[in-house]
Protein backbone atom coordinates (compact mmCIF):
# COMPACT_ATOMS: atom_id res chain seq x y z
CA UNK A 1 0.00 0.00 0.00
CA UNK A 2 2.55 2.93 0.59
CA UNK A 3 4.72 1.58 -2.22
CA UNK A 4 1.74 2.09 -4.27
CA UNK A 5 1.51 5.84 -3.06
CA UNK A 6 4.71 6.97 -3.27
CA UNK A 7 4.93 5.35 -6.58
CA UNK A 8 1.91 7.44 -7.23
CA UNK A 9 2.99 10.03 -5.76
CA UNK A 10 6.66 9.64 -7.95
CA UNK A 11 4.51 9.75 -11.05
CA UNK A 12 2.60 13.26 -10.10
CA UNK A 13 6.08 14.67 -9.19
CA UNK A 14 7.76 13.94 -12.43
CA UNK A 15 5.84 16.57 -13.93
CA UNK A 16 6.43 19.95 -12.93
CA UNK A 17 3.39 21.30 -13.70
CA UNK A 18 1.23 18.98 -11.19
CA UNK A 19 1.44 20.08 -7.32
CA UNK A 20 1.80 17.25 -4.82
CA UNK A 21 -1.26 15.38 -3.83
CA UNK A 22 -1.73 13.97 -0.18
CA UNK A 23 -4.67 12.26 1.73
CA UNK A 24 -4.77 14.17 4.96
CA UNK A 25 -2.50 12.06 7.57
CA UNK A 26 -4.57 9.13 10.00
CA UNK A 27 -3.71 7.65 12.48
CA UNK A 28 -5.79 4.55 11.73
CA UNK A 29 -5.24 4.02 7.88
CA UNK A 30 -1.23 4.83 8.82
CA UNK A 31 -1.94 1.67 10.87
CA UNK A 32 -3.46 -0.31 8.58
CA UNK A 33 -0.70 0.21 6.09
CA UNK A 34 1.81 -0.69 8.66
CA UNK A 35 0.15 -3.59 9.57
CA UNK A 36 -0.51 -4.71 5.75
CA UNK A 37 3.19 -4.15 5.50
CA UNK A 38 5.49 -6.70 4.57
CA UNK A 39 8.03 -4.55 6.73
CA UNK A 40 7.81 -4.82 10.51
CA UNK A 41 6.66 -1.60 12.72
CA UNK A 42 6.80 -0.78 16.23
CA UNK A 43 4.33 1.82 17.39
CA UNK A 44 6.07 4.04 19.77
CA UNK A 45 5.06 7.59 21.69
CA UNK A 46 7.68 9.79 22.90
CA UNK A 47 10.15 12.24 22.01
CA UNK A 48 13.17 12.20 19.97
CA UNK A 49 16.34 13.81 20.24
CA UNK A 50 18.25 14.92 16.99
CA UNK A 51 19.97 17.49 14.87
CA UNK A 52 16.88 19.06 13.48
CA UNK A 53 18.93 21.45 11.14
CA UNK A 54 20.67 18.74 9.75
CA UNK A 55 17.53 16.77 8.43
CA UNK A 56 16.93 19.65 6.12
CA UNK A 57 16.70 18.34 2.90
CA UNK A 58 19.70 19.09 0.45
CA UNK A 59 18.70 21.19 -2.39
CA UNK A 60 20.21 20.62 -5.79
CA UNK A 61 20.82 22.28 -8.67
CA UNK A 62 17.64 21.35 -10.10
CA UNK A 63 14.55 23.43 -7.94
CA UNK A 64 12.06 20.21 -8.43
CA UNK A 65 14.50 17.80 -7.01
CA UNK A 66 15.95 17.41 -3.22
CA UNK A 67 18.12 15.16 -1.82
CA UNK A 68 16.28 13.04 1.42
CA UNK A 69 18.46 13.22 4.43
CA UNK A 70 19.08 10.87 7.64
CA UNK A 71 20.23 11.49 11.05
CA UNK A 72 20.77 9.49 13.82
CA UNK A 73 17.68 10.28 17.00
CA UNK A 74 18.00 8.76 20.29
CA UNK A 75 14.18 7.81 21.33
CA UNK A 76 12.85 7.81 25.14
CA UNK A 77 9.23 6.89 25.63
CA UNK A 78 7.10 3.75 25.33
CA UNK A 79 5.93 1.43 22.64
CA UNK A 80 2.83 0.10 21.82
CA UNK A 81 1.42 -3.34 23.00
CA UNK A 82 -1.45 -5.12 23.84
CA UNK A 83 -2.01 -3.27 27.13
CA UNK A 84 -1.59 0.07 25.40
CA UNK A 85 1.77 2.23 25.64
CA UNK A 86 2.44 1.13 28.72
CA UNK A 87 5.90 -0.47 28.16
CA UNK A 88 9.66 1.58 28.15
CA UNK A 89 11.53 1.78 25.14
CA UNK A 90 14.39 3.81 24.70
CA UNK A 91 17.07 3.48 21.68
CA UNK A 92 18.47 5.10 18.28
CA UNK A 93 16.60 5.45 15.49
CA UNK A 94 17.50 6.51 12.28
CA UNK A 95 15.04 9.33 10.82
CA UNK A 96 14.94 9.94 7.47
CA UNK A 97 13.61 13.48 5.79
CA UNK A 98 12.35 11.66 2.27
CA UNK A 99 11.77 13.99 -0.36
CA UNK A 100 9.10 13.37 -4.01
CA UNK A 101 10.50 15.95 -6.50
CA UNK A 102 10.43 19.44 -4.90
CA UNK A 103 8.38 18.57 -1.99
CA UNK A 104 10.09 17.33 1.18
CA UNK A 105 9.31 16.60 4.52
CA UNK A 106 10.15 19.20 7.17
CA UNK A 107 12.27 17.90 10.48
CA UNK A 108 9.32 16.76 13.19
CA UNK A 109 8.98 19.07 15.85
CA UNK A 110 10.27 19.17 19.27
CA UNK A 111 7.71 17.53 21.94
CA UNK A 112 5.98 14.24 22.17
CA UNK A 113 5.24 12.69 18.94
CA UNK A 114 3.30 9.32 18.20
CA UNK A 115 5.51 7.10 15.45
CA UNK A 116 5.64 4.13 13.03
CA UNK A 117 8.78 2.77 13.65
CA UNK A 118 10.33 0.26 10.68
CA UNK A 119 12.59 -2.69 12.57
CA UNK A 120 14.98 -3.34 9.85
CA UNK A 121 18.29 -5.43 10.06
CA UNK A 122 20.14 -2.65 10.95
CA UNK A 123 17.92 -1.40 13.77
CA UNK A 124 14.99 1.53 13.84
CA UNK A 125 13.73 3.60 10.73
CA UNK A 126 11.07 6.57 10.47
CA UNK A 127 10.66 8.29 7.15
CA UNK A 128 9.43 11.52 6.91
CA UNK A 129 7.22 11.66 3.89
CA UNK A 130 5.85 14.78 2.45
CA UNK A 131 2.56 13.59 2.56
CA UNK A 132 2.89 12.90 6.20
CA UNK A 133 1.24 9.50 7.78
CA UNK A 134 3.85 8.05 9.76
CA UNK A 135 4.32 10.73 12.69
CA UNK A 136 2.40 12.74 14.70
CA UNK A 137 3.45 15.58 16.72
CA UNK A 138 1.84 16.06 19.72
CA UNK A 139 -1.38 13.22 19.65
CA UNK A 140 -4.19 14.11 20.80
CA UNK A 141 -5.68 11.42 22.94
CA UNK A 142 -8.13 10.46 20.53
CA UNK A 143 -5.49 9.23 18.28
CA UNK A 144 -3.85 7.36 21.07
CA UNK A 145 -7.61 5.72 21.43
CA UNK A 146 -7.93 4.98 18.35
CA UNK A 147 -3.97 3.71 17.35
CA UNK A 148 -4.62 1.31 20.66
CA UNK A 149 -8.29 0.27 19.77
CA UNK A 150 -6.50 -0.68 15.89
CA UNK A 151 -3.88 -2.65 17.83
CA UNK A 152 -5.98 -4.48 19.94
CA UNK A 153 -8.16 -5.61 17.35
CA UNK A 154 -10.97 -3.36 18.27
CA UNK A 155 -12.51 -0.53 15.36
CA UNK A 156 -9.56 1.08 12.90
CA UNK A 157 -11.83 2.99 10.75
CA UNK A 158 -10.05 6.19 9.28
CA UNK A 159 -11.98 9.20 10.73
CA UNK A 160 -10.00 12.50 10.05
CA UNK A 161 -12.25 14.04 12.17
CA UNK A 162 -9.66 13.00 15.33
CA UNK A 163 -7.23 15.66 14.05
Amino acid sequence: MIRAVAFLCALVVSEPAFALSCLRPDVARSYQAAASSADQYVILLGTFAMDRKALQPKQLRDPNKAKSVTVSAQFSGKFLSREGFVKDWAGSVQVTSECFGSWCAGAPAAGQMLAFVEKTDDGYALKLSPCGGFAFANPSPAMLDVVKSCHSGGPCVPDIALR
